[in-house]
């Protein structure tokens, strides 16, 4: 209830007794049948003449269909008048015996029935059995649709099952109560979105041709449905597993997706649509960003959209007003804040991704592993579990907060060069660092600016591809080492914790562990950034799906580059991208993660819409015919007429295929 799931009924109560010894094993036990249904109603403290029907075995046998009519007669009929009669019915007259399934079928007819409040006519009835006492028994075949009527303050019916060799069973079911809505955690968003959240409808086939014919099956259901589309989409995640072949449809409204759908049928490509080759159960490496990410506005809508996000951006918030009296969630929403400043960038990707990292763990999206670049690697470090959100807030804030010393001081650039060729350039010009190796070529260079100058001059000039960086703050370069002595003190009382989670450092990725204590963090920040290495570790474990937790994918090149060197395949996805906004780049976030496989609560990540019966069509059959038949069987099915003398023509001892 509190998901607003449909409930169909209650099971009140049931119990099972034998019949014992009767003069056949086929022959009912109309005592037991009594004895069961009296106690059971009992136990319930329900009177047996309130119930709305009884759901009878009805086997149809001229012994067996008498025994039960004249216990059900006597145990509900008694106390009504008999105007009232007590209704019976079995489904065994609509779809005959289905032997073990009978049981579960009469359960679904009667939850049915008393969800629309109308007990279904009994099919072909001719003529009652005049061996039967229906009169006198106050019973009463129902002849046509009759409306349930509400006996008591709970409508409610008898179900019955008997087994071949004398079993009893007896269920009490009761109609469903009345829907109850769960109001959701209000959230008091920083920033308001004018984007609607698009949702994002999932389907599968087995290959392509039943992908299309489901596209086409509830595209037509969208279209006639009365559901809304995000229980649609809801019902697509959850009420069907996938299969290889899949699709992820985007659309905000009702017509986008439709429009989507129809295209996908028809084999077309269009916006809004991803289609792939999944697995499942996979579970990605999260790949947490550095600094340079950042952008205005970049998670607009995720608070009042998102609950887990909201929830741990509110945590953060409480955190560091409480223990520092400062804001991040007013540095990330303010468009004046300058974009280059130390506080802006740190602070406000470290709500961001710590934000992401709940939302996605409320999502039950596992990692295999964890990765951070530069200050992304404290929030690595949490969601390995080695430190505790308090520790990695303390790292994030002292970083910040020593580091103001520095601002103006220098700055860093982006270029393409070998490691080779950055160390003999800063060796040549002096007053730089090597900062960050991303990739075999792509090496960040930090240190004072007019050094940093000189090297821009030298490499445009060579054509060799230069950015400048948009920091002014000389991050993992010698003028660091200033603040690492008092940035270790700061942080004494982090105590990394035992954790099972693989964290490959970027600091040290050639140790099996590191000691994620206060010596290593401030080493974090004079240190150059490892990632080339520590990816190339990645990839040696086997690891080919990664997921960056950021505002913007910004080590996408990085990866790509690394793994195109080693001649492999890797898949990465995006959390947020300057490209989109953030509802739709979450959007693509929860497509990417259902075509790829990856391990998820499908109820928690479609958390928009209701988990709703005819949310969704059947599956469409293929329409194929699928026979198998040995030779010996096709010789006989086929064989002509049997001969007036010889008889049939029969196989041969060894299955040759030649009939004698």
């Amino acid at each position: 209830m509190a998901d607003a799931d449909p409930i169909m009924g209650l099971i009140l109560d049931s119990r099972i007794n034998q019949d014992g010894r009767t003069n056949g094993m086929s022959r009912p036990n109309g005592d037991a049948q009594k004895q069961l249904m009296h106690e059971l109603y009992s136990q319930a403290g329900l009177n047996p003449s309130d119930a709305s029907f009884v759901e009878a075995h009805g086997t149809g046998t001229v012994v067996g269909d008498a025994i039960e009519a004249e216990a059900i007669g006597t145990v509900f009929g008694a106390g009504r008048r008999a105007d009232d009669p007590v209704l019976i019915g079995t489904l065994k007259g609509n779809i005959g015996h289905l032997e073990a399934g009978a049981g579960i079928a009469a359960v679904i007819k009667a939850l049915l029935s008393l969800d629309q409040g109308i007990l279904p006519a009994h099919p072909s009835l001719e003529q009652l059995r005049t061996d039967i006492d229906f009169r006198g028994l106050n019973i009463a075949v129902s002849a046509y649709d009759e409306a349930l009527a509400k006996r008591s303050n709970l409508r409610f019916a008898g179900v019955n099952g008997f087994g071949y060799g004398g079993t009893n069973v007896h269920l009490i079911l009761a109609e469903a109560p009345e829907s109850t809505k769960v109001e959701k955690p209000a959230v008091n968003p920083s920033l308001k979105s004018s984007v609607t959240a698009p949702q994002v409808i999932m389907l599968s086939g087995r290959d392509q041709a039943e992908l299309q014919r489901e596209a086409k099956s509830i595209a037509a259901h969208l279209e006639a449905t009365k559901h809304s589309t995000a229980d649609v989409a809801r019902g697509s995640a959850c009420l069907r597993p996938p299969n290889r072949f899949r699709a992820a449809v985007q659309g905000v409204s009702h017509q986008d997706l439709l429009d989507r759908l129809t295209c996908l049928a028809e084999g077309e490509e269009a916006p809004g649509i991803i289609t792939g080759q999944g697995g499942n159960k996979v579970k990605p490496v999260f790949v947490f960003n550095g600094m340079g990410a950042q952008y205005p506005g970049m998670a607009a809508g995720l608070l009042e959209t998102e609950p887990a996000f909201a929830t741990a951006a509110r945590e953060v918030e409480q955190l560091f007003q409480d223990r520092w009296q400062v804001s991040p969630l007013s540095i990330l929403f303010d468009d004046t804040a300058d974009p280059t400043a130390v506080d802006t960038q740190q602070w406000s990707n470290f709500i961001v991704q710590v934000s992401l990292l709940r939302m996605l763990q409320d999502w039950g999206v596992q990692p295999a592993a964890v990765i951070g670049h530069s200050a992304g690697d404290s929030i690595a470090a949490l969601a390995a579990g080695v430190i505790t959100l308090e520790e990695a807030s303390a790292i994030v804030y002292h970083r910040v907060r020593l580091m103001r010393r520095l601002a103006g001081h220098g700055g860093m650039l982006a270029a393409a060069l070998t490691v080779e060729e950055a160390q003999s350039h800063t060796r040549r010009i002096g007053g730089l660092d090597i900062a960050a190796i991303n990739s075999p070529r792509l090496i960040t260079i930090s240190g004072h600016l007019d050094s940093l100058n000189h090297l821009f001059h030298d490499l445009e000039t060579s054509g060799v591809f230069v950015r400048r960086i948009q920091v002014d703050v000389p991050y993992h370069s010698h003028l660091i080492e200033e603040i690492c002595t008092e940035y270790t003190n700061a942080l004494s009382s982090v105590v990394p914790k035992p954790s099972g989670m693989p964290w490959i450092s970027t600091v040290y990725p050639d140790q099996a562990h590191s000691v994620a204590d206060g010596t290593y963090w401030a080493d974090n920040a004079r240190l150059p950034v490892r990632f080339s290495a520590a990816l190339d570790k990645l990839l040696d474990l086997g690891h080919r799906h990664f997921l960056q937790i950021g505002p913007h994918p910004a080590l996408a090149g990085a990866m790509a580059e690394i793994a195109s060197v080693r001649n492999e395949h890797i898949l990465c996805t995006a959390t947020l991208t300057r490209k989109q906004s953030a509802l739709c780049a979450v959007a693509e976030l929860r497509a990417q993660l259902y075509i790829q496989g990856m391990t998820a609560d499908w109820e928690r990540v479609q958390h928009k819409g209701r988990r709703v019966h005819g949310a969704l069509p059947l599956r469409n059959w293929a329409g194929e015919t699928y026979f198998t038949e040995s030779a010996k069987s096709a010789i006989e099915r086929l064989a002509p007429k049997a001969h007036e003398l010889l008889g049939d023509r029969k196989m041969g001892r060894v299955d040759t295929g030649v009939a004698y």
